[in-house]
């Protein structure tokens, strides 16, 4: 029985990886006016975020850089110009959502969202989490983080930072320990 559950597990988190690597591509395939995919289980998810993309997205200046920072280095999904925001950097997420038990977003999010910002070219844009519900393609939801909680974010990250560069044994270039 153990070994069937942990199997079971296994497949249900490798189909929900698949399903969000799909969504993310055609998330971005949307916001850079690429056509998307006609896959019948993915039509109703690319329906809701088309939608959302066309009532708020101005401009897309880029989708999927690779940006580096003081010490660090990531893929920021996407830079838009958002309606009633202005410049903003976005993190694309499909994930299950159950209001009753947590918000839909992560706290994790938001360092990200730092790092992001500020390894960017417009240090000032505004930071916003965009979670399309896998387990309801007609949710999405929007988080736009406020200063305080980026500049918050911003004190763990580099504190985590210099905790993996330390157990690691390493420093980063542009990294102060």
């Amino acid at each position: 029985y153990a070994r069937r559950v942990v199997k079971d597990s296994k497949e249900s988190t490798t189909k929900a990886a698949e399903h969000g690597t799909k969504m993310h591509t055609e998330m971005e395939n949307i916001l850079l006016g690429r056509a998307c995919s006609t896959d019948e289980v993915l039509k109703p998810y690319i329906e809701t975020f088309k939608k959302w993309s066309d009532a708020n997205v101005e401009k897309t200046y880029w989708c999927e850089k690779g940006l580096v920072g003081a010490g660090y280095a990531g893929r920021c999904d996407a830079y838009v110009k958002l309606k009633g925001i202005g410049d903003a950097i976005i993190d694309l997420k499909n994930r299950k959502v159950n209001s009753k038990y947590s918000p839909f977003y992560e706290h994790s999010d938001a360092p990200q969202l730092w790092a992001y910002k500020n390894a960017s070219e417009n240090p000032q844009a505004a930071c916003v989490s965009i979670v399309l519900a896998s387990n309801d393609s007609s949710k999405l939801m929007t988080r736009v983080w406020e200063d305080d909680e980026l500049y918050q974010a911003g004190i763990a990250f580099n504190a985590l930072l210099k905790v993996w560069s330390w157990v690691k044994g390493y420093t980063p270039p542009g990294m102060k320990l």
